[in-house]
């Protein structure tokens, strides 16, 4: 049941759709990794080349986890800070980057990288596929 208001929550944030096709992904855009023992969503919201994504996991017995990442795009990758977030507000991760790379042939794909999250998600790197839109 978790899963599945997590997955409607997901898909309600995706509503707001980038309207025209581009290289960065599409704001709105949900990713998962693949090969992930528990489920590893990134959620983007894009504006220009400024991006935003959250990286939601799910633990062992429901004990999910959430962050964000921001930072700008270069075409078809991209790289951010990653916050933690503390009360009503972020704290930046010491050392926390996220950074992405789709490919060229097939935008819905490509591979990404953590630092800091070593603790909290597994794998901190790897391949992911675009599940919406």
């Amino acid at each position: 049941m978790k899963i599945a208001t997590v997955l409607v929550l997901l898909l309600a944030l995706s509503l707001p759709l980038a309207t025209h096709a581009s290289a960065e992904p599409p704001s709105g855009a949900i990713f998962a990794v693949e090969n992930a023992p528990v489920l590893i969503a990134l959620q983007f919201s894009v504006v220009g080349q400024a991006f935003a994504v959250t990286i939601l996991t799910f633990g062992g017995g429901g004990n999910g986890r959430w962050f964000i990442a921001a930072g700008t795009i270069n075409g078809l990758s991209g790289t951010a800070q990653i916050f933690s977030p503390q009360g009503f507000g972020f704290t930046p991760i010491q050392g926390g980057q996220f950074q992405y790379q789709l490919n060229q042939a097939d935008p819905t794909r490509g591979t990404f990288t953590t630092t800091g999250l070593s603790g909290f998600i597994n794998p901190t790197s790897g391949n992911i596929f675009r599940v919406l839109p």
